[in-house]
């Protein structure tokens, strides 16, 4: 009897729900209930106290909500008590939060709750949007619903999307924008000048969501130029002439620059570059090809999507080939399977590839931070927590070994996966109680008053809690970024700058311990004339330096934007 069969007579449910709950098939829910459960207990668990709610946001969320609050503030794109304008923030939710404080008055815990609950709503509308997905790469399976529903809620609850969805970062609302543009031109076939404009449109805010769009931006254009049946161009699934292509291809990346122009030429005009000062800040001491070695472990771990993987995969170029090889073989398998099932490549995926390709590249080559590449492979997931699903799902055609063995996926590896996942979720859960720049801020606020003048290098956290803190690392401080890159940034912190103390992790006491290993310094004991330890505290990963005199200079005047 089929699933319409047993149904007749009864009140129609939605189609995933009617698949869901089909006899043979309703113990998935013992996987897909309890992942989307864990999924929003861990999103909302910050919400239960102000302790847990400080501690949910990254150091680079911050970095964003302290600019976010100047604005709410009426002080522009600023950091340091309004007084140092920046650009070193992805713009478009950095003027989403701004309007969340301005709601709630800048008042920091009520602002930081409105962030974790919008958070929230964008994961679960981007989870739905993954089951979207699923379901056309799915079409053909007699488990399409299904398998729909279990990727949805596996994406929901990994701990890679708890990580990069909920940190105070764009990155969760630049998934869901990459999933909605894939699902538009999913759905709208015709192809038209007003389809090519809108997307393009949409492209351009994405830009704005994430400056790195430009390599998605990219990826689609490419599909755009190629053309298939799939995405509805002709009904013969002639893609078109190659003239017609271009055109609409031309009008795509016409309507994206035209949308993203404007912060280009502020960038350009305000601080003489497009590109903002955190990109450049963290390349400044880049070595070529220095985080490839670390591009291996990030493909893998979306590859796996239920844990995360040990970091020693990523450290050292013998585990980097032994997870290559093992990655290569995992996905091939996988790709076979599908195949073996009816699967194809969707023009949705093949943009997702492409576009991860150019991530992988860019940034294992051509930038510095290897640690941030989880967070910048990101977009993957949408089509990485596929993968999982075919292994689960009982296979059209089962291999010999399922054959033999009698085991062809379904509920109980569904039910193991579930396992996995809400195990890697409690430890997430439970080390996102404490912030790493807790002790910091901690310091600060007993034994500062709210107009002395702090610097550090790490600034988010401290920024957001104490106005009157100046970034020192170049990220948000394009003065500081100017000071690193000319060899005189300890020069910028006494003679141009009203910083009393510096206060970070307990790695800046090297500053004055060793101040030759400084590479942006040609005076290396400029700083230790100036300024002394105060606080040297290993155990709180904290360090607190006092300047020894009075202010040797007037702070410059520093322009409005």
């Amino acid at each position: 009897m089929t699933s319409s069969d047993s149904d007749i007579g009864r009140p129609a449910r939605p189609a995933f729900l009617r698949h869901m709950f089909t006899p043979g098939r309703s113990l998935l829910a013992v996987a897909i209930v309890p992942l989307l459960l864990v999924g929003a207990a861990v999103r909302l668990a910050p919400l239960t106290s102000d302790r847990r709610t400080t501690a949910a946001i990254s150091e680079d969320g911050y970095l964003m909500l302290t600019v976010a609050r100047n604005i709410a503030l009426g002080r522009s794109l600023t950091i340091a008590d309004g007084t140092i304008p920046t650009n070193g923030v992805q713009p478009l939710v950095t003027f989403a939060w701004a309007g969340l404080h301005w709601l709630f008055d800048s008042e920091r815990l009520a602002a930081l709750r409105a962030v974790i609950i919008v958070q929230f709503a964008v994961a679960l509308v981007t989870a739905l949007f993954v089951a979207l997905l699923a379901r056309d790469a799915f079409r053909d399976q007699a488990w399409r619903d299904s398998g729909a529903l279990l990727a949805a809620s596996l994406w929901f609850a990994s701990p890679l999307a708890l990580s990069h969805t909920s940190n105070g970062l764009e990155t969760g609302p630049y998934v869901c924008a990459i999933a909605a543009i894939l699902l538009i031109d999913l759905r709208w076939r015709a192809r038209s000048a007003l389809r090519a404009a809108v997307l393009g449109a949409m492209l351009g805010l994405l830009f704005l969501v994430r400056n790195d769009a430009v390599f998605f931006i990219l990826a689609f254009l490419l599909a755009a130029l190629r053309g298939n049946g799939q995405a509805g161009q002709e009904r013969n699934g002639d893609p078109g002439p190659l003239r017609r292509r271009l055109g609409h291809a031309t009008i795509i990346a016409a309507a994206a620059l035209a949308v993203a122009s404007p912060w280009l030429m502020y960038n350009a005009r305000i601080f003489g570059h497009i590109v903002p000062v955190s990109g450049r800040a963290q390349n400044l001491n880049l070595e070529i090809g220095e985080s490839l070695v670390a591009v291996p472990h990030g493909l893998a771990e979306y590859a796996w999507m239920v844990t995360p993987l040990p970091e020693r995969l990523a450290g050292g170029w013998l585990w980097a080939l032994v997870t290559s090889i093992v990655l290569v073989g995992v996905v091939a398998a996988t790709i076979r399977r599908g195949r073996l099932a009816g699967m194809t490549l969707r023009r949705w995926m093949a943009i997702l590839l492409v576009h991860s390709a150019l991530l992988a590249a860019y940034y294992g080559v051509f930038f510095g931070a290897a640690y941030f590449l989880p967070r910048y492979l990101f977009p993957l997931s949408l089509i990485a927590v596929l993968l999982p699903i075919i292994w689960v799902m009982p296979p059209a055609r089962p291999s010999r070994i399922e054959r033999s063995t009698g085991t062809r996926g379904g509920v109980p590896m569904a039910a193991g996966l579930t396992l996995l996942v809400m195990i890697a979720a409690g430890r997430f859960h439970a080390r996102s109680a404490v912030h790493d720049h807790a002790q910091v801020v901690q310091w600060v606020s007993e034994h500062l008053t709210p107009d002395a003048w702090v610097g550090a290098p790490q600034s988010g956290t401290l920024g957001y809690f104490h106005d009157r803190t100046i970034n020192l690392d170049g990220k948000v401080n394009p003065l500081a970024l100017q000071a690193r890159r000319d060899n005189r940034l300890f020069q910028y912190i006494v003679d141009d700058t009203t910083i009393e103390y510096i206060a970070d992790w307990y790695g800046l006491a090297r500053w004055l311990d060793r101040p030759e290993t400084v590479q942006e310094e040609r005076d290396a004991d400029l700083l230790r004339r100036h300024f002394a330890v105060i606080v040297r505290d290993p155990e709180r990963n904290l360090v607190v330096l006092r300047r020894l005199e009075g202010l040797s200079a007037r702070p410059k005047q520093i322009p409005s934007p």
